[in-house]
């Protein structure tokens, strides 16, 4: 559970994110939701077109404005060798992150606006997913090393499940697979790091 403590949904740089994020979900939708709204109904969508536009957006901010690029290295939480994981403001000032990097950096993201954000942990990969609306128990699950196809319109290779819980479950059965709430810091104590 300690790397909740690199989801910082109070960083300036997240706030930077979320305002550009709005500016891409008005680009994306064509001006149909020119805002970063959380799990608030917007005229015209349903509740999770709702949470999928902002977290296409988010994704679209991150690389297209911030030019934040996915770097290619191998991540472990179980590794006994030291592994430095970068914080969400480290990323967009180096307009570059890991797996784990990008995954806390969109959690963040998500968690500032009120969603609720689980980070995947795989076998020397991280994930990040979102719930399709509070309680709904169904969740996006997003790709964060994806960056370059969210810019070329190929958001199924960002966003490429709809899992209600039986799928949810299913998925996370996998060998090694660990799912973090992040919901869990405020409970466990755990204070962001920057």
């Amino acid at each position: 559970e300690n790397i909740l403590a690199w989801v910082t949904p109070e960083a300036e740089e997240i706030r930077t994110l979320l305002r550009l994020a709005a500016d891409s979900a008005n680009e994306l939708t064509e001006g149909e939701l020119n805002a970063i709204v959380g799990y608030q109904p917007v005229t015209g969508f349903s509740e999770a077109e709702v949470t999928y536009v902002q977290v296409i957006s988010m994704m679209h901010a991150l690389s297209a404005k911030l030019n934040v690029k996915y770097l290619m290295a191998p991540f472990s939480a179980t590794s006994t060798e030291l592994q430095r994981v970068a914080t969400p403001a480290q990323v967009i000032q180096s307009a570059g992150g890991l797996c784990a990097e990008t995954a806390v950096t969109i959690a963040s993201a998500i968690q500032a606006t009120d969603m609720h954000a689980v980070l995947i942990i795989l076998p020397g990969h991280m994930q990040v997913a979102v719930e399709t609306w509070r309680g709904s128990g169904a969740y996006f699950l997003i790709e964060t090393t994806a960056l370059d196809a969210v810019l070329e319109g190929n958001y199924d290779a960002v966003v490429n499940y709809n899992m209600d819980t039986a799928a949810w479950d299913q998925y996370l059965s996998g060998d090694g697979m660990i799912a973090i709430d992040c919901d869990l810091a405020a409970q466990l104590g755990i204070l962001a790091i920057d």
